[in-house]
């Protein structure tokens, strides 16, 4: 997802408030709350992404306000007075990044054909911490094009060990030659 540099400092200046007051993981999971809820409710998502509506505020706090910390509520109805509701799955996103790097935490994305059983999981965790000297959360992707073996997406990089990668080499050697 690329979050935006409006997104970015919303995120950071949520964190900095949360950090101070040792809020962090607290607020982290009344955002995910937050948002799962909005996305499955459709009137109130369109309420709250829909500029000028007047209602905004009052429907945020009524439907918000004895769930949440105050700093969470008071963040949120900051977002939307300011029209950037647009921007709360990137805000999301950067403050999980923020979180995960206070925490020394790095999250991969693996994707195969077949989920990954317990022990295939627990072996490539350990061998991501390892690899990369922090603790490692693990998401499996079930992609049966991918034809066998796996990709590993973490920290920006790629390790493609797929029988498809490997199919596209062959190709490529096989065609030059």
């Amino acid at each position: 997802m690329i979050v935006t540099a409006a997104a970015k400092r919303y995120a950071r200046a949520l964190f900095e408030l949360a950090k101070d007051q040792n809020e962090i993981d607290r607020v982290l999971q009344e955002f995910q709350t937050v948002l799962w809820l909005i996305h499955k409710n459709d009137v109130l998502k369109l309420a709250l992404r829909k500029p000028g509506n007047k209602d905004r505020e009052r429907l945020l706090k009524s439907f918000f306000e004895k769930r949440f910390s105050s700093l969470f509520g008071h963040f949120l109805l900051l977002v939307l007075k300011n029209n950037r509701f647009a921007l709360i799955d990137q805000i999301l996103s950067e403050y999980q990044s923020l979180c995960d790097s206070y925490h020394h935490l790095k999250r991969a994305q693996v994707v195969t054909t077949v989920p990954l059983s317990d022990e295939i999981s627990r072996q490539l965790v350990e061998t991501l911490q390892h690899i990369f000297q922090c603790d490692v959360r693990v998401e499996n992707v079930i992609d049966p094009d991918i034809l066998g073996g796996l990709i590993v997406e973490i920290n920006g990089k790629v390790f493609d060990a797929s029988i498809q990668n490997k199919f596209f080499k062959l190709k490529s050697f096989l065609t030059k030659n």
